[in-house]
């Protein structure tokens, strides 16, 4: 997909967005939002950095953005937060999302020599974008860490399979390997799930890129570097690697995680009965 096609793919994807998610900003702070946003002291002292990245060390990023929104939005006459400023933010990472996953897509599908890989790339990525199972990620404020993270998860996933293109025309491809490190460390610091992207890479590189002799092993070994980080600075400030809001036995947890991922995996399959209340 050229670059103008790919532009005319991303600005009609947006187009039938704005249609799906009209009137957005005219939603109210809901459940979380009125503690992480609403009710959150940190975000409203942007000046103290140590204050804003140690409220939730595992997305720091996240509430970076909140902060921004505090400085640029600001508060009404009785020192309220104005959620219209958030959402217009979300939207903006909700369309720089759909670019990235649109840019993915198509250099994914050219990895794979596929026969019409840019075609294939926009329908894919309308159909996840105007998918009713992103109504939370857009809507809800708090659910801004999905987008946020998805938006450098596309990044990295395109960054990775650009280095690989470029290696495999005899070109160096380092360069984008970085920036796939860059989009990885940034997706981590969104949302904890951004852990798996390095799983993602490799499968790439494995299944397209030429099998397990052509995997570049030391690049993987830095992903493992920055997880091992992460999670000991997790652990070093949390005291823990695990989010309980609740004691329950590891078997317990597993089997209720499960039960979760199988009633996501059927809402994107038929979305009926979606609420927010699992």
């Amino acid at each position: 997909m050229s670059r103008g096609a790919r532009l005319a793919a991303w600005a009609g994807i947006l187009a039938l967005a704005a249609v799906a998610w009209w009137g957005v900003t005219a939603v109210p702070f809901v459940y979380d939002d009125r503690v992480e946003v609403a009710r959150n002291a940190t975000i409203r002292a942007a000046g103290n950095w140590r204050a804003v990245f140690g409220y939730n060390v595992s997305r720091a990023l996240l509430i970076l953005t909140y902060a921004f929104d505090h400085a640029a939005w600001g508060t009404d006459a009785r020192g309220q937060l104005d959620p219209a400023g958030f959402h217009r933010t979300s939207l903006a990472i909700y369309a720089l999302a759909v670019g990235a996953a649109l840019a993915m897509a198509d250099a994914v599908g050219r990895l794979g020599r596929h026969p019409a890989a840019g075609g294939v790339a926009a329908l894919a990525v309308a159909a996840w974008a105007l998918h009713p199972m992103q109504t939370e990620a857009v809507t809800y404020i708090t659910g801004r860490s999905e987008v946020l993270c998805g938006l450098f998860v596309f990044l990295g996933l395109w960054a990775w399979a650009r280095a690989l293109l470029a290696e495999r025309d005899g070109r160096r491809g380092a360069g984008y390997r970085f920036l796939g490190l860059a989009a990885y460390a940034a997706a981590v610091l969104s949302k904890e799930v951004g852990a798996m992207l390095p799983l993602a890479m490799l499968g790439m590189e494995w299944r397209l890129g030429g099998g397990a002799r052509r995997v570049r092993w030391r690049w993987m070994l830095l992903f493992a570097l920055i997880v091992g980080g992460a999670a000991w600075l997790r652990y070093d400030r949390l005291g823990t690697l695990a989010h309980r809001e609740v004691d329950r036995d590891l078997a317990v947890q597993l089997v209720t995680a499960a039960r979760v991922w199988l009633r996501y995996a059927g809402l994107w399959l038929a979305p009926v009965g979606q609420t927010l209340f699992h």
